[in-house]
Parts: structure tokens; sequence; C-alpha cells
């Protein structure tokens, strides 16, 4: 069971950290392309 949530809590922590740097990046691309 430990095994198992800790799993599955990395995994979400991994998705949750993906889905952070795709939104950072695309705020740098939208900033740097507004030229601001």
């Amino acid at each position: 069971i430990v095994f198992s949530s800790l799993g599955r809590l990395y995994e979400y922590a991994n998705n949750s950290v993906k889905a952070t740097i795709e939104r950072y990046k695309k705020a740098c691309s939208d900033s740097s392309n507004t030229g601001s």
C-alpha cells in the first residue's frame, strides 16, 4: 500500500511539474512575442 501510494503521489507530482513547466514556457514565449 505504501509503495502504491508513493508511486501514485510521485506520478501526480511529476505530471504537476510538467504542467507547470509547460505553462511557464508558454508564458515566457508569450511575453517575448509581445516584446515586453
